[in-house]
């Protein structure tokens, strides 16, 4: 006798966030979001004890439950955008946004585009002169562009002449204006680096220009086309603002392009592109996880409570797809029924694709030096957080623990060629390196994110293998909180590359 079951590929599951002050609190009338994954190893750990009581028939006592969690990893792809909120909570962090507006209910937070100005419902004040917008989501295709600010208040957004067609009424959910950058007038911004490495201004003012500029944060100096960027090719590329480097008139910087100079940017209106910034922190987040299972009679549901992210590996492999694994622990579980949560709702995920190494891979270096082509290119690597959650059962209801989130720590591993013995002898030598990536989308905004370990000791080693074989260095390292930024992991969210 034979018959059809369950399939793993009819399974969905889905998250709830919430802030530390909700821990233990299960949630009310849930919005459910959907959470594309390979593998999905949440799952419930009752622990039983047994009785030590003698019986006289020389069997042993009967048993009981005594505790009540959840752990297991969960493993996915790296996309744009899925993974913020698990990333604010492998870090302990928050996610520090630049201005945007985004329209949520018609025709009110942006009410009108005329040729010149955008109209606001509020936070026009935040939209400062020389920044560059991203417009997205109006009904007139040519309005969706990349456009600089010329003035403000707090209820408008000022462009130059013929910037836009106008609008005809309403705007529509989901229309968008974002900051993702900033730009100079012709022959503002210059390169420099009398004083140390920084691009100075006469116009602009950098401290008012946001989230986007601020101590340790990466930014990309150069737009796509000659007039947007450096004549001289090493000012243009990564650099990050050095601790206090934000000043009125000057933006100085700890790490540049290898060769940056000075360049007067004469008759350009260089483009710097900037993103929201992450940082490891104390904040805790947790989340409550729903896991449906269709294809049977009555869909399924099993729910799983107050998990907290333990650990976090981001893995890079030549030739492959960019994976990101993520580790819980939790309280409680819900077993599998058909009853779904009280007050239940969906929430889509984002529509935004896997990025590969092949081709998602902007930029990679180690101690400033590119890991990309060369005689140091890298065959793999990997980014690991750890925040070392420890759990103990305490007296009280089932599933009940003491919970204590432990210290932050980062590691990883640059598995590179022995063609260059520079690495090899950072180990030997205790010497402090770096480890920095981008890992974004090929066309369209070219969205992605910047990761940066800024403070990093190795500890490499090249094993003669086989022969026939590549002689390879594996390069695992600990990371640091950096002696100046303070901070041990970075991430940068860049809503829009050239």
């Amino acid at each position: 006798m034979s018959g059809l079951v369950p399939s793993t590929n009819q399974t969905k599951q889905s998250y709830v966030r919430k802030s530390a002050a909700n821990y233990g609190v299960k949630p009310v009338n849930p919005a459910w979001q959907e959470f594309r994954n390979g593998n999905f190893g949440l799952k419930a750990s009752p622990t039983r004890g047994r009785s030590n009581d003698r019986r006289g028939d020389g069997q042993a006592g009967g048993t009981f439950l005594t505790d009540l969690s959840n752990a297991g990893s969960i493993g996915t792809e790296l996309k744009f955008k899925h993974l913020d909120d698990l990333l604010e909570a492998a870090l302990k962090g928050d996610w520090q946004n630049q201005a945007l507006i985004k329209v949520a209910t018609l025709d009110t937070e942006i009410s009108d585009v005329s040729t010149t100005t955008l109209t606001v419902a509020a936070g026009g004040g935040n939209f400062k002169t020389g920044h560059l917008t991203r417009l997205l989501g109006f009904p007139t295709a040519g309005n969706n562009k990349v456009a600089r600010v010329a003035s403000n208040t707090g209820t408008s957004i000022v462009y130059p002449a013929a910037t836009f067609t106008a609008e005809a009424d309403p705007i529509p959910v989901g229309a968008s204006v974002r900051v993702v950058g900033f730009q100079g007038a012709s022959g503002d911004l210059v390169a420099t680096t009398t004083g140390g490495n920084a691009l100075t201004s006469t116009a602009l003012d950098f401290t008012t220009l946001g989230n986007g500029v601020g101590d340790g944060r990466w930014v990309y100096i150069g737009g796509g086309a000659a007039g947007e960027k450096f004549a001289t090719a090493a000012c243009n590329g990564w650099a990050r603002i050095a601790q206090g480097g934000v000043a009125a008139k000057r933006l100085s910087f700890d790490v540049v392009p290898d060769g940056f100079g000075a360049d007067a940017g004469t008759g350009k209106t260089i483009s710097v592109y900037t993103g929201d910034f992450l940082r490891n922190g104390t904040t805790i987040w947790a989340f409550d996880w729903e896991s449906q299972q269709s294809g049977v009679a009555a869909t399924m549901y099993e729910y799983f409570y107050d998990t907290l992210v333990n650990g976090l590996t981001v893995t890079l492999t030549g030739g492959k797809e960019i994976t990101v694994s993520f580790d819980f622990v939790g309280n409680q579980a819900q077993a599998i029924g058909t009853v779904r949560y009280a007050g239940s709702t969906d929430v889509a995920p984002p529509t935004y694709g896997t990025m590969t190494c092949t081709t998602n891979v902007g930029d990679l270096t180690e101690g400033g030096v590119t890991l990309m082509g060369g005689v140091n290119c890298m065959s793999s690597g990997s980014i690991k957080v750890a925040n070392n959650i420890g759990r103990e059962p305490v007296v009280g209801p089932l599933g009940a623990s003491a919970t204590n989130v432990g210290a932050f720590t980062g590691s990883g591993n640059v598995d590179t060629y022995l063609a260059d013995p520079t690495i090899m002898a950072k180990g030997i030598n205790n010497t402090l390196s770096s480890f920095a990536t981008f890992t974004g989308n090929n066309d369209g905004d070219k969205e992605g994110y910047r990761w940066d370990f800024p403070a990093i000791r190795l500890t490499p080693d090249s094993e003669v293998g086989a022969s026939n074989q590549a002689r390879k260095v594996s390069g695992p390292f600990d990371a640091e909180p950096h002696p100046s930024l303070g901070y041990t992991m970075s991430v940068g969210r860049f809503w829009y590359m050239p």
